[in-house]
């Protein structure tokens, strides 16, 4: 997900500047060797970029900074080597903001009087994420992940094992760590009576019910649960009636592959995405019935500038002469502090490319 703060930061440095804003939107590659053309493509973008500047009417000075930046970033080749599914570049001023995403966003490169900023506002970047909870007897793991990939999250306000968590667990007693499948062995020493285990597994998985409670209240994320079908369903029962869980894997992750695991995941999140259009599509016939709705971009242009969009709802392949408009209708619905949300064209609610829920 993108870091909103960040990108509310850059626009608030952009707004003030006399240069261009430059926006370059490119399709990457996770794996080799289809990466290695990235930036490759990202040289060429910036390259014609450049042309169209020398060509333009704007005085060198106002945006030679600003390319020389754009170039610095083709010497990063960690960057490179680690590009997720699309990459957003935007650039104004001394200044030079990388936001990467993890759906494939159509390649663009463009300069104008606004940024152009849909792709950061996916579906698949606002609510196609989840919790991937790897959980056994005594510790977890835990990714954030949609459809298309995963990436480890550290949690270090939530204890990741038992051991960590007790200050009277006897870490010396004969202590082992086995496999026993998972990616995480289960620490366990002779002493260990069953009933002193199960009680343990309840101490432990009380204290992750609570912490998970707790960071779903402070983030809005939803879980998916994977484990053993025993552990799976004593966490369920110690957990009690929670909201946030949406789905569960009963298998320790390292029992799967990769290609297994995204699949159980998008067999979780689709039903998950496909409520949020429903609710979506009702949000927006409900506005057009009260004549709170604006389906045109000259009539979502008048009510940006008077701060009244609410929510913008948009597709992600808007038509090439309407680019610029929309970008501005972007940003100032922005300003005025509305949701922004864009979807697939095949999920386009009540058949609209756009349409912009308003305030009154």
């Amino acid at each position: 997900m993108i870091d909103i703060r960040k990108l509310n930061d850059f626009l608030g440095y952009a707004r003030e500047q006399e240069g261009p804003k430059i926006s370059l939107h490119l399709k990457t590659h996770r794996a080799h060797p289809d990466n290695r053309a990235d930036p490759i493509n990202y040289k060429n973008a910036v390259q014609d970029l450049q042309r169209q500047l020398i060509e333009g009417p704007i005085a060198r000075r106002d945006w030679e900074g600003t390319i020389r930046r754009m170039e610095q970033l083709l010497d990063d080749q960690s960057f490179w080597e680690h590009t997720p599914e699309g990459i957003v570049v935007l650039a104004a001023g001394d200044r030079l903001e990388v936001f990467q995403l993890q759906y494939s966003v159509n390649n663009l490169h463009r300069i104008g009087r606004h940024f152009h900023l849909l792709p950061l506002f996916h579906l698949d970047e606002i609510i196609g994420y989840v919790y991937l909870v790897d959980l056994s007897r005594d510790r977890f793991s835990m990714y954030l992940v949609n459809p298309l990939g995963s990436s480890q999250v550290a949690t270090p306000e939530i204890k990741q094992s038992f051991p960590e968590l007790f200050d009277d667990f006897d870490a010396n007693a004969n202590l082992r760590v086995g496999g026993f499948g998972g990616k995480n062995g289960m620490h366990y020493g002779h002493r260990a009576r069953p009933e002193e285990v199960e009680k343990d597994r309840n101490k432990y998985f009380r204290y992750l019910a609570d912490s998970f409670t707790r960071l779903h209240k402070e983030t809005g994320m939803h879980f998916i649960l994977a484990g053993t079908t025993e552990n799976i369903a004593h966490f369920r029962q110690v957990m009690g009636d929670q909201k946030y869980l949406d789905g569960t894997i009963p298998k320790p992750l390292d029992a799967m592959d990769d290609k297994a695991i995204l699949k159980e995941v998008t067999a979780i999140m689709r039903p998950l995405e496909v409520r949020e259009l429903g609710l979506l599509s009702t949000e927006l016939s409900n506005a057009r019935l009260s004549g709170k709705a604006a389906t045109t971009l000259g009539d979502m242009l008048a009510a940006g500038r008077e701060g009244r969009i609410g929510k913008l709802v948009a597709v992600d392949d808007i038509k090439e002469d309407q680019l610029d408009a929309m970008a501005e209708v972007v940003d100032h619905a922005l300003l005025g502090g509305a949701d922004i949300l864009v979807v697939n064209p095949k999920d386009r609610p009540l058949e609209l490319d756009y349409s912009a829920i308003l305030r009154y």
